[in-house]
């Protein structure tokens, strides 16, 4: 198997921690003037709620306001993009499949039901008026108004081509192309092969320069559209099926920027290298792009190519992840990259076996709740039991909301109702600094993870003011030096990372801190327990 290059650029381990981490196994620790254990949190779980820094992506609590919300109903409009020199070979509907209903399922179980992820896709080709080589889009280049090439050209192209396509009423044959350009030649079938060529891709998020983009071609060309048909016996704008997942058919002429949270532009799957040779997708969130009729573009994601294996949807999990108020956990600094989150995390590694989204990531977007939160701020000794992350929850933990909720973790103050099951514990936070937190949770085989050989609790050094990029969330390794405990080595895994929780019996200690953390047993449905001594 082909391993995706990085959109891991490989940096310098000059920005590595302060702090010097170690394990010892086994020790056991004795504090004088340690007071009583404490089982459980010692304070409420906002107070360890370390803040970011600044309006753009970090790891900080809570997500700046211009994300999309992240629990109850998410909309997301879906338009599908094609050029003269890479026309698309296969139909929208197949272009969609690859992603749904698969990524509102992995929302669903990840957020444990509190996110309702729907598409609402455009069906038919919208043709771009120049070649894709003509908009010099590359790895790592960005969004600049004003830009004349770019995703700046792009998305005017993309807005333009819509209104086009509502002008001449979308008619079509379920998303296969079908409409005439303006002189009245007809725009390919779409119905053609499915591309044999590995179809890659995977996810990068925007912010290097950009190189200088090749000068314009067929500038004056007219971008030519296929607007959506609605499922046979159903009007436009009414769903195919409800709870398909595939969400919301629009036709072009029904389209509101403003009504939607987020926007997917899938390109063509032969437009641009494929995705094992140059990744470019790429994410533009947080802030107003480019102006329409009905509000300006904001949260947009671009996927290119197809990317390779079982689940390649995650390559929009991640980009939508930016749109949500993530950051890359993989390194694009200078010089070669360090071990950061590896395969614990969908927002440093979108390839090869499905990975679930660290506990405090979740916390953040509020999939867990307040009360599924330890937080230890102080000098102390506490006790906790811990649930695996992938453990499904109650109704009760994460009650579907009556209307979405902003996009911020902390403070939601949800509680189980009279007579249920309290929350259980998923996550302990340890506050180390004004932007540092270490965390514990537990992680096992599940849904999502499918690729865990070690199961147990998994410790992450939280740095809330490192940016996207730059190392913002790095697990702590129980194995340091260990070539890892996957039978079969996947070349898409970090293998290092892979033997990273701790087991009972086992300790981490680090002096500087002041703090330790032992993990002291599990029991027959994987809830471990642990102590952590602070001084």
């Amino acid at each position: 198997m082909q391993r995706i290059p990085g959109r891991r650029a490989a940096a310098a381990v000059g920005g590595s921690l302060a702090l010097v981490l170690s394990q010892s196994p086994g020790m056991a620790i004795a504090l004088p003037g340690i007071p009583a254990v404490v089982a459980g949190s010692v304070a409420e779980a906002r107070e360890c709620a370390v803040p970011g820094t600044g309006p753009g992506l970090h790891s900080g609590i809570p997500t700046p306001e211009g994300y999309s919300p992240t629990r109850g109903t998410v909309s997301a409009l879906t338009l599908f993009v094609d050029f003269p020199d890479a026309e698309a070979q296969i139909t929208t509907e197949e272009r969609l499949a690859e992603f749904f209903p698969a990524t509102s399922e992995y929302f669903a179980a990840s957020s444990y039901g509190a996110l309702d992820y729907r598409p609402a896709p455009v069906h038919g080709w919208l043709r771009m008026p120049q070649p894709f080589e003509a908009y010099g889009i590359d790895r790592g280049v960005g969004w600049h108004p004003g830009d004349p090439q770019g995703y700046n050209r792009l998305m005017h192209d993309i807005v333009a081509a819509l209104d086009r396509a509502a002008g001449e009423g979308g008619s079509g044959t379920g998303g296969t192309g079908g409409t005439g350009d303006r002189d009245g030649t007809p725009v390919r079938d779409g119905t053609g092969a499915r591309a044999d060529n590995p179809a890659p891709d995977s996810p990068a998020a925007a912010g290097t320069s950009a190189p200088a983009p090749p000068a314009a071609e067929d500038a004056d060309t007219a971008a030519t559209a296929a607007g959506t048909v609605a499922a046979p016996g159903t009007a436009p704008g009414t769903a195919t099926a409800a709870g398909d997942g595939r969400g919301v058919e629009l036709a072009a002429a029904d389209v509101d920027f403003s009504a939607h949270d987020l926007v997917n532009v899938l390109a063509a799957p032969n437009a641009g290298p494929p995705a094992v040779e140059k990744v470019l997708s790429v994410s533009f969130p947080g802030r107003p792009l480019i102006p329409t009729a009905t509000g300006p573009l904001h949260n947009v994601s671009f996927i290119w190519s197809s990317q390779p294996g079982h689940t390649p949807h995650r390559v929009l999990v991640h980009e939508n992840g930016h749109a949500f108020g993530l950051p890359d956990l993989y390194w694009t600094g200078e010089g070669p990259s360090p071990e950061l989150t590896g395969h614990w995390d969908v927002m440093e590694q979108d390839w090869g076996p499905s990975n679930d989204i660290l506990a405090w990531h979740k916390w953040k977007m509020g999939w867990l709740t307040d009360g599924e939160v330890d937080c230890v701020p102080g000098p102390g000794v506490t006790e906790h039991t811990i649930t695996p992350l992938g453990s499904a929850a109650t109704a009760a933990h994460h009650p579907a909301p009556a209307a979405p909720e902003p996009a911020v973790g902390v403070g939601t103050g949800l509680t189980a109702a009279p007579g249920t099951d309290a929350p259980r514990t998923r996550l302990v936070t340890v506050p180390l600094g004004p932007s540092e937190v270490l965390t514990l949770e537990v992680r096992a085989p599940s849904e999502l993870d499918e690729a865990v050989c070690r199961p147990g609790v998994l410790l992450a050094r939280v740095d809330t003011h490192r940016p996207s990029g730059e190392g913002p969330v790095r697990v702590v390794d129980a194995t340091p030096g260990s070539d890892g405990c996957l039978e079969l080595p996947d070349p898409q895994v970090t293998p290092g990372l892979s033997d990273a929780p701790h087991r009972p019996g086992e300790t981490f200690r680090d002096e500087e801190a002041g703090v330790s953390v032992e993990v002291t047993g599990v029991d027959a449905d994987g809830n471990h327990t642990v102590r952590v001594t602070r001084w």
